[in-house]
This record gives C-alpha cells, structure tokens and sequence, in this order.
C-alpha cells in the first residue's frame, strides 16, 4: 500500500506536466487552424498571375476597345504582339462573309511576308516592318521571327457584344450570384457566362453547346434534364445550379480554381492529366503540349480575369450602361401534361411572355407537337387572381399522357401523297409538319414526321400572342384545318385515294374533390371527344404548283439547308431474343453513343457492352451494327427516342445558324474524322456527314473530296 502510494506520488508530477504539454499544444493548433481559416476565407481565389498580364490586357481590348466590325492580328503566343487592327464589313450586309475573310485573309499575309523578310535578315523599310520588329525587339532571333510567321492569328472584338451581355446580366445576376453563394463557392463565378456567352439566354454552338453556361448535352446530361420537349441548359437560373455542382466537382478534383475554371473549357479529366505531368498551374499554360490543349483552352482562364475586372467596374470602360431588371412570375409545377394554347387561354397571358419566362420548353411544344411535360415547373406572368385561377384550371385541359412522335424513312418510289394515304393522315398535314416546299418534294432516306390524325400542329407564324377575349377560357383551341390547296389536289392525283379523317380533340373530364394545392395542380381523368368548329379555307395561286411525282436522292446541297431533310437509319433493323431476352440490332449513327442508347433503352452502358462482348474504352464508329436490349423500353419508343434526338439536333442547329454556301475539302494523308470536324472545319460531324451521305467515313482516304456547308449565324 505504501509502494503504490509511493508510485502515484512520484507519477503524479510528471502526468501534469505531460497533461500541460498535451493542452498547450491542443490550444496552439486551435488557434493555428483557426488563423488558417482566416486566412483561406480572405485568400483570392482567383490569382491574377504576372505571367497573364498581357494575355489579359489583350482580352480586355478585344471585350472594350472596338466593336465586331474590327479585329487584331495578332501573336497566338505573345498576346501583347498585335499586328494590325483590319477593318471589317458589317456581317448583316450581302457577302460580307467573303469580303472579310479576304481582308482577314490579305492582312495575316502582308504580315507574314513582312515577318519572313526580317527573319531573312532584311532590313525593314516601311512603317508596317518596323513597327513588328519593334514588337518582337532588336534582339529577336531569325528562328523566333519564323516561329511568330507561324503563330499568327485574328480575332474578332466584340464591344458592342460585350456591353449587351452586360446589360441582360442584370435580369438574372441576383440570382446567379445567391446560388453561387447557397453552395459555399466564389460569387465572382457569376461573372463567367460572359466569356462563355455573353448572357445570351439563347445562345447555341456548332457543337450543341446551350445556354448562358454553354453545356454541351453530355455534361448537361449529369444536372439537367434535356430531351425532346425540355432542355433545362437553356433555363439560366436551373442551369447555374449545374453549373455551381460541375464547378465546384471540378475544384475539389483539381485543388485550385484556375485549374477549375479551365477545366471548365478544357474537361476535368484533361486538366488532371496537365497537372500531374506539369504540377502548377502557370507551368501547364507554358509547358503543356496536350493535343486538344489549344489557344482557347490556354487562354480561358485569362479570359474570365478580363471580363471579371470589366464587369466589377463596367463604367470604367462603357457609358450609358443600363441593367436589365428581373421579371416578376408565379410557379405552378403541372401534375399531367398540358397543351400550351390551354394555358395561355385560361391564364389570358401572351405566349410570347411564357416563352421568355420558359426558355427550357423547346420549340415543339411552342408549335403544339408536342404537350408541356407533367412535372414541369411552369412560370406564368402575374396575372389578377392568379391563386384561384390555378384552383379553377378547367379538368378537360389536363392530358394523362404526352404526343407521340411518328416518323417514316423515305424510300425508292415514295411521294408524299402515298405517305399520307399508308398512315392515313390528311396530305395538306404532312406537307406542314414538314415544312416541305411548294412541290412537297422529299428525298430518299429522309424521316418524315407523321402527323397525329385529328390533332393540329401550330406554325410557327402562329404564335403571335392572344388574349383570353379571343377564345373562351378553357374551352380547347379550334383546329384551324387548311382547305386542300391546289399542290395537296395536284399530287393526290398520284397517289390512292386519301382516307378521310375524323377531325376532334382529346378533351379530359375529372370530378374535382377538395382544393387544388396553389404550388400543385392535383387530378385524375378520363377521355372524351367532341366535334371542332369549321375554320375559313387556305387558298394557292395555281401559278406556284410543280409537283414531283416521287422522291428523288439526296444529290445537291442546297436541298439540305436546313432541318427539312433529317437523314439517318434510326429503325431497329431485326429483333429477336439472346438468352431468353429481347434483343434488337441497329446501325449507328453521327453522334450516337451508348451512354446515348442506355439513356434511350433506360438500361447501364455495361448491358449494352456485355451484349456486344465491347471492351471498356472500346469506341463505336459509324454505321457499324450493334445489338440493344429491348427488355425495358418498346422498340418502337427507342426508335421514338432516337427520332427525336437527331431532330431536335438539327432544330437547335438551324434555329441558330444558317447554310450560306457550300465549299470543298480535300482530305490529307493522317487525316481523321475528329480533326477534320474540330480543327481544320470547326464543323459538327452529323453536318458534314449530311452533305457526304455516300462516303463511308471510316475509310477516308487521302484526295477523297467532301462537299463542306459554310454557316453563319442568324439574326
């Protein structure tokens, strides 16, 4: 007893020391990791490097300094090496594409020639040679001088751009800037969207990039939902919240939001790649030689620094500066699936209010193809009473399922009457759900929609708004039936007879119980059907009729501009079972993927490369055949499905940019489909494919000649 007293005695001395010793570094690892935060919470995440000083400043004069009607040529390395300002034609005027890619074109030449001569060793005589050698400095070497002769590069500037970008962000920049900040992030992100788009809500690229945040469909398949009826990229307050989720997936990948950002432009997984093979962020943008690591990619980053300092002091650099302010709307999310007209007639509110205020609903439900999807988060102008016009929403509005999307691949022998006459659907409804011109001309493998009989398809001159005066409130929209005009009589000569169809509607009937939640339209419904009112007939000068007496192959490019003619093979070709299952077996085509054909089948990648025996990372190229399972979704709905992806590429496409003409390629030796599309013709591949239907693209050869579309931009 004595002993162990002694023990805890002598212990007792030195665990207070230990225990002191333990508190004390406790506390001052507290105090260490509490400074730490601080500092992280004032750190900038966005460092303005010494080594992008020049590539920013060059961006701020491309975004200030002069509008689209200029631009520099310029050193794609040494961004501070600008040659020339070359004066532009105003792209609206006739032909001014040509004129100024030949202004471009003389100038980066003069240029060239200028450089060559110093790196010869000439010395400059005029004004335009001695102001590039004082650019690049006395000390400049002759293979420097070669190199730069290589580097050049024009850029168009966008003031005039970048001050409307400026003043749209005001309609949304509150809200953008709140979510960025709900998700812990930088709220200087919200600056972003005017080097991707310069706010413009409906803004497109050649490759299928949509919105203000500018995803393309696979990325934006991971937040949002996009399909026929519904592309949420194109919402700016939905989309950001992808947005906030991809950036801030890419920071915690990365570790540093240059790197995030430019992982933005670049992809994550590339971005990576760069660092581990560079380390630093300033060493990648010096060092790195990845393939498709390029100008943009490179200066993306520089980019946003630029725009950001304008856009925090936009009266610096633009007077008159007026900010867009928000639109106030009501939310309803829809409980089944709605036709436009019906809502806009109940509500009295203008379509074209609904559009601005729905930009996620996608041109087939503006021009009645299709219905607003159930679940869809409808936003509606505020309107007197809104809350009990909700509760009063007619039941017979109220459709239980979505339009269907039929379609038909032309073949040998076809003309439009025998179409119309096989799916027994009024002629004068083909030719408009097709657009098809006067001579209702169609082409061999060309899908053609076939219009729902009795069900009215909405032109897109249609769509000016209406009030509630001219319908009465929720009775359905008449069905303005076109008298069969002089080309419909013209080509039904040669064709069968065409059935007559029942004209009619869907009406829905509910017995309403209790109150309609204000967020939540709750109903159940069964059909009816009543007759339509009769509508003033359509004529046509029988001056304008040339009939084509039946389809003709797809032979010259001015027959493709447009959505029009959709090409493809999107039938299943044979189906049959494979261990007790169904199974289907198709032909691939431009831009198809499996993550395409699982997100269609509703089945995992992996099914589909155990079925083909594909090992991971294996690509799928075109027209190659492939089976699919059929065991979750109808042949006859991933046909559907698949129709309206290639459709509704085209429609996005050609909303935003046009044919103007046609040139050639001649492909080379090394020559791949991804560098011809990316590189040398800054082209989608379905496009060029579209206008190259006879060459088999997986066998290019050198000399094969392509017929290439020259696009603008509309409007």
């Amino acid at each position: 007893m004595i002993l162990a007293i002694f023990k805890q005695q002598c212990f007792m001395p030195h665990f207070r020391k230990l225990l002191v010793v333990i508190t004390c570094f406790f506390l001052a690892n507290i105090f260490l990791l509490a400074d730490s935060l601080v500092c992280f919470a004032t750190v900038e995440p966005f460092p303005h490097y010494p080594s992008l000083t020049k590539n920013v400043e060059f961006w701020k004069k491309v975004y200030t300094e002069f509008p689209s009607t200029k631009g520099f040529v310029h050193d794609s390395h040494d961004l501070s090496v600008i040659y020339d300002v070359v004066d532009l034609i105003d792209s609206e005027k006739p032909g001014a594409r040509k004129m100024n890619r030949k202004r471009i074109k003389k100038a980066k030449e003069k240029y060239k020639k200028i450089i060559l001569d110093l790196a010869s060793g000439k010395k400059p005589k005029t004004k335009e040679g001695k102001k590039v050698l004082s650019l690049w400095g006395a000390k400049v070497s002759a293979k420097q001088l070669k190199d730069a002769a290589e580097n050049m590069r024009f850029q168009h500037c966008i003031s005039e751009r970048f001050r409307e970008g400026l003043e749209r962000s005001g309609r949304h920049l509150d809200d953008i800037r709140k979510i960025f900040q709900d998700n812990g992030l930088p709220v200087d992100l919200v600056f972003l969207p005017h080097v991707e788009s310069s706010f413009n809500y409906e803004a497109y690229s050649k490759f299928g990039a949509a919105g203000i945040w500018q995803f393309i469909r696979s990325t934006g398949k991971r937040f949002l939902r996009i399909d026929y009826t519904v592309d949420e990229r194109r919402d700016p307050i939905i989309a950001t919240h992808a947005a906030a989720s991809y950036l801030k997936e890419n920071y915690q990948k990365l570790g540093s939001w240059p790197l995030a950002m430019t992982a933005y432009n670049h992809g994550a997984n590339g971005m990576a790649r760069a660092k581990k093979q560079c380390g630093d962020f300033e060493t990648i943008l010096r060092d790195y030689k990845g393939r498709s690591f390029g100008f943009a990619s490179r200066n993306f980053y520089a980019q946003f620094l630029a725009a950001r300092e304008i856009a925090k002091d936009y009266p610096k650099y633009f007077d008159n500066i007026r900010m867009e302010s928000a639109t106030k709307a009501k939310t309803v999310q829809l409980p089944g699936y709605f036709a436009l007209d019906d809502l806009v007639n109940h509500f009295g509110v203008e379509v074209s209010a609904v559009r601005s205020l729905n930009p996620a609903l996608r041109k087939p439900v503006f021009k009645g193809e299709k219905y607003i999807p159930k679940g869809y988060e409808m936003r509606f102008p505020i309107v007197p009473n809104f809350v009990e016009m909700i509760k009063r929403i007619p039941a017979n509005i109220v459709k239980k399922e979505q339009k269907r999307s039929r379609f038909y691949r032309v073949s040998r022998g076809d003309t439009a009457g025998i179409i119309a006459n096989r799916h027994k659907v009024k002629l004068q409804d083909l030719i408009d759900s097709n657009n098809l011109d006067r001579r209702a001309r169609i082409f061999v493998g060309q899908n053609l929609v076939i219009p729902v009989p009795g069900e009215k398809n909405i032109q897109t001159a249609s769509l000016a708004p209406q009030s509630s005066k001219q319908r009465p409130s929720g009775y359905p929209p008449g069905n303005k039936k076109k008298a069969d005009s002089p080309v419909v009589k013209a080509i039904a000569k040669n064709s069968k007879k065409n059935v007559r169809q029942k004209s009619g509607v869907e009406l829905v009937e509910k017995q309403q119980t209790g109150e309609m939640n204000t967020a939540v339209i709750l109903a159940e419904s069964t059909e009816v059907t009543v007759p339509l009112p009769a509508q003033e007939k359509v004529s046509q000068p029988e001056s304008t009729i040339v009939v084509e007496e039946k389809a003709v192959e797809v032979a010259s490019s001015d027959t493709l501009s447009g959505t029009a003619v959709i090409l493809g093979d999107f039938q299943v070709e044979q189906v049959g079972e494979q261990g007790g299952s169904k199974v289907g077996v198709i032909r691939v085509e431009a831009w198809e993927t499996l993550g395409h054909y699982a997100d269609w089948l509703e089945v995992p990648t992996s099914r589909i490369r155990y079925l083909n025996k594909f090992a991971f990372g294996r690509q799928i190229k075109t027209s190659q055949k492939m089976k699919i399972p059929l065991t979750n979704v109808a042949k006859d709905r991933f046909e559907e499905r698949r129709y309206e992806f290639h459709k509704g590429i085209e429609e996005d496409f050609f909303a935003a940019f046009k044919v103007v003409e046609t040139q050639t390629y001649t492909v080379r030796r090394g020559d791949t489909v991804w560098a011809i599309c990316h590189e040398e013709l800054d082209l989608p591949f379905w496009l060029i494919k579209k206008y190259n239907s006879r060459i088999t693209f997986d066998e290019l050869r050198p000399d094969q000649v392509l017929v290439v579309p020259v696009v603008e931009k509309t409007g």
